[in-house]
């Protein structure tokens, strides 16, 4: 048997009170839902390619892992694409951001307090020759 890694959910938070009491849940995205998010960014739904905002909404929803959104009338809004699609751009889109703040975060439990960097190049860097390349077929 193979090995299998721990899936990391994470819980959404809001500084918006507005969103007070919205329970988001994500997975952590695989490298390939993290690059096509990297590359699509949060389109404006009103002015980008339909096409792109569909596709951050499905990248979104397979990212989805749970939430407490109900319609108006209490039914619980699934946490599929449709269920994300059924939902206000803007609201989705503020949920899209936090995901991403989140992802962006350092990481808790890594040591804190690191130091900077040399000022001065090491010894690798020193080696690295700074001067312009002289192009293939030029003497």
């Amino acid at each position: 048997m193979g090995f299998v890694p721990d899936e990391t959910l994470y819980k959404l938070t809001w500084e918006d009170p507005a969103m007070a009491g919205l329970e988001v849940t994500v997975r952590e995205p695989s490298i390939d839902q993290l690059m096509a998010m990297a590359e699509m960014g949060s389109p404006d739904a009103r002015t980008a390619d339909p096409a792109q905002v569909r596709a951050v909404f499905k990248v979104f929803a397979g990212l989805l892992d749970s939430w407490n959104v109900e319609t108006r009338d209490g039914t619980p809004v699934p946490v599929t694409y449709e269920g994300v699609i059924s939902q206000s751009p803007a609201f989705v889109t503020k949920i899209i951001t936090a995901m991403n703040k989140e992802f962006t975060r350092a990481d808790p439990t890594s040591p804190s307090g690191s130091r900077s960097g040399a000022t001065m190049p090491g010894p690798l860097e020193a080696s690295i020759p700074m001067e312009p390349m002289a192009s293939p077929g030029s003497s």
